[in-house]
């Protein structure tokens, strides 16, 4: 697994945990439900530090886009940001941890805006 970039869906955690949460919304399921069943699939991403915010991170964004934000999500991702705790970001060059910091900066200002209307399945995105 990889991170090509400092974007959110860079990286192939982020890539799973978002097509993971797509499937469940796609399945019919609630925001609790589908969020409480991807938790539960990335559980061994989760129990890691470098993955673990990435999968947050990855989460909260796609469930912000598509208009079905979990507050839980929301909280968790906001408070990662906020810890400044990135560490697959942690050796890399200045320059780059600064795009990064930027990007969930970006990602935090967005979480603190009401997301758009919950999209109605048919028009979620592909993953």
């Amino acid at each position: 697994m990889g991170a090509w970039g400092v974007g959110i869906f860079d990286d192939d955690v982020a890539c799973d945990a978002r097509k993971a949460m797509l499937d469940q919304f796609r399945a019919g399921l609630s925001v609790k439900a589908a969020t409480d069943a991807v938790l539960e699939d990335l559980a061994d991403f989760l129990q890691d530090e470098e993955d673990a915010p990435v999968v947050v991170f990855a989460l909260a964004s796609v469930q912000w886009e598509i208009g079905r934000l979990d507050k839980r999500i929301k909280t968790r991702a906001l408070q990662i940001i906020a810890g400044g705790v990135d560490f697959r970001w942690a050796e890399r060059e200045f320059q780059v941890r600064e795009r990064r910091r930027l990007e969930l900066a970006n990602l935090g200002a967005k979480l603190n805006t009401p997301p758009p209307l919950a999209l109605h399945m048919d028009k979620l995105p592909d993953a």
